[in-house]
């Protein structure tokens, strides 16, 4: 699951699905950006699209919920294309990697916890109030309230979710050398809080990576 879509879908997922045997599912969701729109009578083709009367595609939890459907729908139809219900591993890398891990920790989503065999988070974010001030445009595009709004922030965040009591996935946390800001601190809190608690958790600290290269690591 990520915004990097079109890139592991064409280098990715061959190596894992040739080479590695894995049956991959490569989830898509809706975007919050502020240049996608519906696809309506104002946009019917990207080409074609009338902005000044367009819709704004999505807002949080549009995206998040697509995600937990696409969770869904592999549960009920991967063993169809050779796929194991009892492994289903969760992947995402930056946006992505967000994604995964609050499907992994929401409280909205604990009927599913127990059908993931594991997380694994690359460079996700899991603090949506600690992120460094380069993130301030995006957070305005997905959250209506904007990256004041710390109610919703603190609503999206994973972190919020990993207290004690609760039952978390195992996780694998990633991230790099030379990453986006905060996103590294992030990661180290992140993966403390659950090892705090108990909740089983690996990591790997990407040496020499950037926050796009770090992508080529998995393929190879």
């Amino acid at each position: 699951m990520d915004e990097y879509a079109d890139w592991y879908t064409g280098i990715l997922t061959p190596v894992v699905t040739v080479e590695q045997g894995w049956v991959v599912v490569n989830v898509d969701y809706r975007l919050t950006s502020n240049e996608a729109y519906l696809a309506d009578e104002h946009c019917p083709t990207y080409d074609t699209c009338d902005e000044a009367n367009a819709t704004k595609a999505a807002w949080y939890p549009d995206n998040i919920q697509d995600v937990a459907a696409a969770f869904e729908w592999t549960v009920q139809n991967v063993a169809t294309y050779g796929g194991d219900t009892q492994n289903i591993f969760l992947f995402g890398h930056s946006a992505g990697g967000h994604l995964v891990s609050l499907l992994a920790t929401h409280n909205d989503y604990q009927a599913q916890r127990g059908r993931m065999r594991g997380a694994i988070s690359m460079s996700g974010v899991y603090s949506m109030t600690q992120l460094a001030a380069w993130s301030y445009p995006f957070l305005n595009q997905t959250f209506q309230g904007g990256y004041t709004d710390t109610a919703a922030l603190n609503e999206a965040s994973p972190g919020t979710y990993v207290v004690a009591g609760e039952t978390i996935p195992p996780f694998y946390v990633l991230h790099c050398q030379y990453d986006l800001l905060s996103l590294p601190e992030q990661a180290i809190a992140f993966r403390n809080k659950l090892e705090a608690l108990g909740d089983e958790v690996n990591w790997e600290y990407l040496l020499g990576y950037t926050h796009v290269t770090e992508m080529t690591a998995i393929a190879d």
